[in-house]
């Protein structure tokens, strides 16, 4: 289930651009619907697919910043330094934290004082804790297969993780951690 997990975090930060791509395509699809020369009911249920899919993602992305803002700022930082690409920050009016540029990130890193060994024990217990709230919101192992593997996006980091059995570390991640006083 950790890799779903991961999966699901790498692709965090895209879906809501893929959510809206699923919105155009949709659209196009109907709009262009006189060009079809198939059909129009296999037509209707591709598009209505395509709409469930979309709803999917929706739905996904906002079980997930539902579960983001509940993190504390340490935990918030841990997933975006191994997952976001970028070093947020949470909001304390319940938004949508914000983008930070990575460049911010020495004070925060100095600000928790972790060393090396302290870093990534916390990067797994933030894991497991993860994995543990979205079995709680109802994707398991066999729903992620059944849903979201459906999108090619998520299937291409999904298939990229079940083949590396070791840790990945990322060079930005490594340069954050280089950045921290040990």
């Amino acid at each position: 289930m950790e890799n779903c997990v991961k999966a699901i975090l790498y692709t965090y930060p895209k879906l809501k651009a893929l959510e809206e791509d699923y919105g155009q395509h949709i659209e196009n699809k109907a709009v262009l619907s006189h060009r079809y020369h198939g059909d129009p009911c296999e037509l209707a249920e591709y598009i209505a697919g395509e709409i469930l899919k979309k709803q999917r993602l929706a739905w996904l992305k906002s079980q997930l910043d539902s579960l983001f803002d509940k993190l504390s700022e340490e935990e918030y930082l841990l997933l975006s330094i191994r997952y976001f690409g970028k070093i947020s920050r949470a909001k304390k009016e319940g938004k949508n934290p914000n983008s930070v540029r990575l460049d911010g990130a020495k004070e925060l890193l100095e600000k928790y004082n972790w060393s090396e060994r302290s870093y990534y024990r916390k990067q797994e217990r933030v894991l497991k804790k993860m994995v543990a709230e979205i079995n709680r919101i109802g994707i398991n192992k066999e729903v992620f297969e059944k849903d979201f593997l459906q999108f090619e996006f998520l299937r291409a980091v999904y298939r990229f993780l079940k083949a590396k059995k070791k840790k990945i570390d990322t060079p930005r991640e490594r340069a954050i951690v280089s950045m921290m006083n040990f």
